[in-house]
Protein backbone atom coordinates (compact mmCIF):
# COMPACT_ATOMS: atom_id res chain seq x y z
CA UNK A 1 0.00 0.00 0.00
CA UNK A 2 1.10 3.93 0.09
CA UNK A 3 2.00 5.86 2.91
CA UNK A 4 1.62 8.75 4.47
CA UNK A 5 4.26 10.81 5.67
CA UNK A 6 4.14 13.13 8.60
CA UNK A 7 7.38 16.09 8.57
CA UNK A 8 8.15 19.49 9.98
CA UNK A 9 8.41 22.93 7.83
CA UNK A 10 7.14 23.37 4.60
CA UNK A 11 6.65 21.61 1.53
CA UNK A 12 9.39 23.26 -0.45
CA UNK A 13 11.74 22.51 2.28
CA UNK A 14 11.45 18.73 1.73
CA UNK A 15 13.63 16.92 -0.59
CA UNK A 16 15.53 14.24 -1.29
CA UNK A 17 15.27 10.97 0.41
CA UNK A 18 12.69 10.01 2.76
CA UNK A 19 13.63 7.40 3.89
CA UNK A 20 14.72 8.17 7.59
CA UNK A 21 14.68 4.95 8.95
CA UNK A 22 17.69 4.61 9.66
CA UNK A 23 18.07 7.65 11.67
CA UNK A 24 15.15 6.74 13.58
CA UNK A 25 16.47 3.20 14.54
CA UNK A 26 19.40 5.41 16.30
CA UNK A 27 17.34 8.37 17.85
CA UNK A 28 13.92 7.66 19.71
CA UNK A 29 10.79 9.10 18.11
CA UNK A 30 10.39 10.97 21.43
CA UNK A 31 14.09 12.94 20.94
CA UNK A 32 13.86 13.10 17.50
CA UNK A 33 10.17 15.42 18.00
CA UNK A 34 11.90 17.62 20.43
CA UNK A 35 14.41 18.25 18.13
CA UNK A 36 12.38 18.81 15.45
CA UNK A 37 9.59 20.80 17.54
CA UNK A 38 12.67 22.90 18.68
CA UNK A 39 13.51 23.70 15.06
CA UNK A 40 10.94 24.54 12.93
CA UNK A 41 12.50 24.91 9.59
CA UNK A 42 14.15 21.37 10.17
CA UNK A 43 13.55 19.55 6.47
CA UNK A 44 13.75 15.95 8.12
CA UNK A 45 9.91 14.07 7.08
CA UNK A 46 9.02 11.49 9.79
CA UNK A 47 8.07 8.27 7.68
CA UNK A 48 4.37 6.73 9.65
CA UNK A 49 5.38 3.48 9.29
CA UNK A 50 8.54 3.80 11.12
CA UNK A 51 6.85 5.40 14.12
CA UNK A 52 4.46 3.66 16.73
CA UNK A 53 1.09 3.97 16.14
CA UNK A 54 0.39 6.25 18.96
CA UNK A 55 2.31 8.95 17.67
CA UNK A 56 0.71 9.25 14.70
CA UNK A 57 -1.62 11.78 15.65
CA UNK A 58 0.59 13.60 17.76
CA UNK A 59 -1.09 16.78 16.89
CA UNK A 60 -3.61 15.76 18.96
CA UNK A 61 -1.37 14.85 21.65
CA UNK A 62 -0.13 17.88 21.99
CA UNK A 63 3.57 16.88 20.48
CA UNK A 64 5.33 18.87 17.81
CA UNK A 65 3.45 21.89 17.21
CA UNK A 66 5.81 22.83 14.33
CA UNK A 67 4.56 19.19 12.30
CA UNK A 68 3.17 19.62 9.40
CA UNK A 69 1.15 16.64 7.60
CA UNK A 70 1.79 15.19 4.32
CA UNK A 71 -0.84 13.30 2.47
CA UNK A 72 1.09 11.00 -0.19
CA UNK A 73 -1.65 8.79 -0.83
CA UNK A 74 -5.51 9.80 -1.09
CA UNK A 75 -8.51 7.89 0.72
CA UNK A 76 -11.48 8.31 -1.69
CA UNK A 77 -13.48 5.45 0.45
CA UNK A 78 -14.34 6.57 4.38
CA UNK A 79 -16.05 3.63 6.04
CA UNK A 80 -17.51 4.57 9.51
CA UNK A 81 -18.92 2.63 12.76
CA UNK A 82 -21.60 4.14 14.09
CA UNK A 83 -21.65 3.17 17.72
CA UNK A 84 -19.25 5.03 19.76
CA UNK A 85 -17.88 6.58 16.70
CA UNK A 86 -20.65 8.56 15.04
CA UNK A 87 -23.00 8.25 17.71
CA UNK A 88 -23.02 8.14 21.56
CA UNK A 89 -25.66 5.13 22.36
CA UNK A 90 -24.83 4.47 25.67
CA UNK A 91 -27.91 5.08 27.59
CA UNK A 92 -30.13 3.56 24.70
CA UNK A 93 -28.08 0.29 23.90
CA UNK A 94 -27.60 -0.43 28.46
CA UNK A 95 -31.57 0.09 29.03
CA UNK A 96 -31.79 -1.97 26.05
CA UNK A 97 -29.39 -4.56 27.58
CA UNK A 98 -30.78 -4.03 31.81
CA UNK A 99 -34.89 -4.66 30.09
CA UNK A 100 -33.25 -8.14 28.44
CA UNK A 101 -31.01 -9.63 31.04
CA UNK A 102 -34.14 -8.67 33.70
CA UNK A 103 -36.26 -10.99 31.73
CA UNK A 104 -33.73 -13.48 33.40
CA UNK A 105 -33.63 -12.29 36.25
CA UNK A 106 -30.29 -10.81 35.87
CA UNK A 107 -29.42 -7.41 37.09
CA UNK A 108 -26.57 -6.03 35.67
CA UNK A 109 -25.39 -3.17 37.56
CA UNK A 110 -21.23 -3.21 36.55
CA UNK A 111 -20.89 -0.16 34.11
CA UNK A 112 -17.12 -1.65 32.50
CA UNK A 113 -19.25 -4.72 31.47
CA UNK A 114 -22.30 -2.11 30.03
CA UNK A 115 -19.99 -0.44 28.14
CA UNK A 116 -17.81 -3.23 26.73
CA UNK A 117 -21.30 -4.57 25.26
CA UNK A 118 -21.03 -1.25 23.17
CA UNK A 119 -19.22 -2.53 19.74
CA UNK A 120 -19.29 -6.12 19.35
CA UNK A 121 -22.47 -8.11 17.70
CA UNK A 122 -24.98 -8.70 20.46
CA UNK A 123 -25.04 -12.86 20.01
CA UNK A 124 -20.70 -12.02 21.12
CA UNK A 125 -21.52 -9.81 23.90
CA UNK A 126 -24.69 -12.25 25.71
CA UNK A 127 -22.23 -15.68 25.51
CA UNK A 128 -19.51 -13.91 26.30
CA UNK A 129 -20.32 -12.14 29.37
CA UNK A 130 -23.43 -14.02 30.50
CA UNK A 131 -22.79 -17.68 29.42
CA UNK A 132 -25.95 -17.66 27.37
CA UNK A 133 -26.38 -20.80 24.89
CA UNK A 134 -27.13 -20.16 21.07
CA UNK A 135 -30.77 -20.12 22.33
CA UNK A 136 -30.65 -18.40 25.27
CA UNK A 137 -28.73 -16.16 23.32
CA UNK A 138 -31.68 -15.54 20.24
CA UNK A 139 -34.27 -14.78 23.10
CA UNK A 140 -32.44 -12.50 24.56
CA UNK A 141 -31.64 -10.38 21.91
CA UNK A 142 -35.24 -10.66 20.74
CA UNK A 143 -36.08 -9.25 24.34
CA UNK A 144 -33.21 -6.42 23.83
CA UNK A 145 -34.93 -5.15 20.58
CA UNK A 146 -38.38 -5.16 22.02
CA UNK A 147 -37.01 -2.20 24.00
CA UNK A 148 -34.50 -1.07 21.68
CA UNK A 149 -36.42 -0.84 18.51
CA UNK A 150 -39.44 1.52 20.36
CA UNK A 151 -36.77 3.46 22.97
CA UNK A 152 -33.60 2.58 23.28
CA UNK A 153 -32.85 3.81 19.14
CA UNK A 154 -33.58 7.20 20.46
CA UNK A 155 -31.89 7.45 23.63
CA UNK A 156 -28.50 8.41 21.57
CA UNK A 157 -26.30 11.87 20.88
CA UNK A 158 -24.53 12.67 18.04
CA UNK A 159 -20.54 13.39 19.33
CA UNK A 160 -19.30 16.92 18.64
CA UNK A 161 -19.23 18.57 15.62
CA UNK A 162 -19.86 14.71 13.42
CA UNK A 163 -22.00 16.56 11.48
CA UNK A 164 -19.69 19.11 10.18
CA UNK A 165 -16.85 16.55 9.68
CA UNK A 166 -19.40 14.48 7.29
CA UNK A 167 -20.17 17.43 5.62
CA UNK A 168 -16.62 17.92 4.55
CA UNK A 169 -15.60 14.61 3.92
CA UNK A 170 -18.63 14.49 1.08
CA UNK A 171 -17.89 18.15 -0.35
CA UNK A 172 -14.19 16.96 -0.55
CA UNK A 173 -15.56 14.15 -3.06
CA UNK A 174 -14.73 11.06 -0.91
CA UNK A 175 -17.57 7.89 -0.43
CA UNK A 176 -18.63 7.72 2.93
CA UNK A 177 -20.32 4.12 3.57
CA UNK A 178 -21.48 3.00 7.29
CA UNK A 179 -19.71 -0.45 7.97
CA UNK A 180 -22.18 -1.37 10.95
CA UNK A 181 -22.64 -5.02 12.89
CA UNK A 182 -26.30 -3.17 14.35
CA UNK A 183 -28.99 -4.51 12.37
CA UNK A 184 -29.34 -2.04 9.28
CA UNK A 185 -32.62 -1.53 9.71
CA UNK A 186 -31.82 0.33 12.88
CA UNK A 187 -28.95 2.30 11.59
CA UNK A 188 -30.77 3.74 9.08
CA UNK A 189 -33.38 5.00 11.06
CA UNK A 190 -30.57 6.20 13.30
CA UNK A 191 -28.56 8.03 10.52
CA UNK A 192 -31.74 9.96 9.51
CA UNK A 193 -33.13 10.71 13.25
CA UNK A 194 -29.89 12.92 13.40
CA UNK A 195 -30.24 14.08 9.94
CA UNK A 196 -26.65 12.43 8.54
CA UNK A 197 -28.09 9.72 6.40
CA UNK A 198 -27.45 12.55 3.38
CA UNK A 199 -23.93 12.34 3.90
CA UNK A 200 -24.02 8.19 2.87
CA UNK A 201 -23.41 6.53 -0.06
CA UNK A 202 -24.57 3.27 1.11
CA UNK A 203 -25.59 1.94 4.46
CA UNK A 204 -24.06 -1.77 5.73
CA UNK A 205 -24.93 -3.40 8.82
CA UNK A 206 -25.88 -6.44 9.91
CA UNK A 207 -28.99 -8.93 9.16
CA UNK A 208 -31.90 -9.41 11.48
CA UNK A 209 -31.51 -13.27 10.95
CA UNK A 210 -27.95 -13.25 12.42
CA UNK A 211 -26.06 -13.25 9.17
CA UNK A 212 -22.96 -10.55 8.19
CA UNK A 213 -22.66 -9.81 12.17
CA UNK A 214 -18.59 -9.97 12.55
CA UNK A 215 -17.01 -6.33 11.50
CA UNK A 216 -14.26 -8.05 9.05
CA UNK A 217 -17.51 -9.91 6.88
CA UNK A 218 -18.71 -6.56 6.68
CA UNK A 219 -16.21 -4.28 4.98
CA UNK A 220 -15.18 -7.84 2.99
CA UNK A 221 -19.11 -7.38 1.76
CA UNK A 222 -18.73 -3.46 1.02
CA UNK A 223 -15.75 -3.46 -0.78
CA UNK A 224 -16.56 -6.43 -3.01
CA UNK A 225 -19.96 -5.13 -3.75
CA UNK A 226 -18.69 -1.48 -4.74
CA UNK A 227 -15.83 -2.57 -5.95
CA UNK A 228 -13.04 -0.56 -4.11
CA UNK A 229 -9.50 -0.45 -3.86
CA UNK A 230 -7.77 -1.57 -0.81
CA UNK A 231 -4.90 1.26 -0.62
CA UNK A 232 -7.99 3.96 -1.13
CA UNK A 233 -10.25 2.62 1.53
CA UNK A 234 -10.14 3.41 5.47
CA UNK A 235 -12.20 2.07 8.32
CA UNK A 236 -12.96 4.31 10.96
CA UNK A 237 -14.23 2.67 14.15
CA UNK A 238 -13.77 2.73 18.47
CA UNK A 239 -13.43 -1.16 18.92
CA UNK A 240 -10.72 -3.74 18.62
CA UNK A 241 -13.40 -5.37 16.00
CA UNK A 242 -13.07 -2.08 13.78
CA UNK A 243 -9.34 -2.08 13.45
CA UNK A 244 -8.79 -5.89 12.95
CA UNK A 245 -11.79 -6.20 10.45
CA UNK A 246 -9.90 -3.70 8.50
CA UNK A 247 -6.46 -5.81 8.72
CA UNK A 248 -8.49 -8.52 7.55
CA UNK A 249 -9.57 -6.55 4.74
CA UNK A 250 -6.00 -5.61 4.04
CA UNK A 251 -7.13 -1.56 4.50
CA UNK A 252 -5.95 0.84 6.76
CA UNK A 253 -7.70 2.26 10.09
CA UNK A 254 -8.34 4.62 12.22
CA UNK A 255 -9.18 4.26 15.96
CA UNK A 256 -11.12 6.88 17.55
CA UNK A 257 -10.34 7.04 21.25
CA UNK A 258 -13.29 8.63 22.48
CA UNK A 259 -15.41 6.12 22.14
CA UNK A 260 -15.94 2.36 24.18
CA UNK A 261 -12.38 0.95 23.31
CA UNK A 262 -9.92 1.38 25.89
CA UNK A 263 -6.93 2.64 24.69
CA UNK A 264 -5.40 -0.82 25.66
CA UNK A 265 -7.49 -2.37 23.29
CA UNK A 266 -6.91 -0.14 21.10
CA UNK A 267 -3.01 0.02 21.05
CA UNK A 268 -3.37 -4.17 20.88
CA UNK A 269 -5.22 -3.93 17.66
CA UNK A 270 -2.32 -1.83 16.05
CA UNK A 271 -4.50 0.63 13.75
CA UNK A 272 -3.01 2.55 11.25
CA UNK A 273 -3.71 5.97 13.25
CA UNK A 274 -5.17 7.69 16.19
CA UNK A 275 -7.59 10.52 16.86
CA UNK A 276 -8.22 11.68 20.15
CA UNK A 277 -11.10 13.72 19.02
CA UNK A 278 -12.90 13.98 16.15
CA UNK A 279 -11.54 16.78 14.29
CA UNK A 280 -8.89 14.78 13.96
CA UNK A 281 -10.66 12.61 11.55
CA UNK A 282 -10.67 15.07 8.77
CA UNK A 283 -6.94 15.54 9.44
CA UNK A 284 -6.36 12.34 8.16
CA UNK A 285 -8.40 11.91 5.27
CA UNK A 286 -8.55 15.33 3.85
Amino acid sequence: MGSREWGVGNREQRSGNRDWGLLLESIACCQYAQLANNNPYSPFPIPHSLLPTPFYVFAAKGIGSHFERVNLMEYRNILFDLDGTLTDPYLGITNAVKYSLQKFNIEERNENTLRAIIGPPLETSFMEFYQFDANKTKTAIGYYREYYSEKGIYENKLYPDIDTILAKIRDAGKTLILATSKPAIFASKILEYFNIDKYFYDITGSNLDGTLVEKDEIIKFIMEKHDLKPETTIMIGDRKYDISGAHKNNIHSIAVMYGYGSKEELEQSKPTYFCENTADIWEIIR
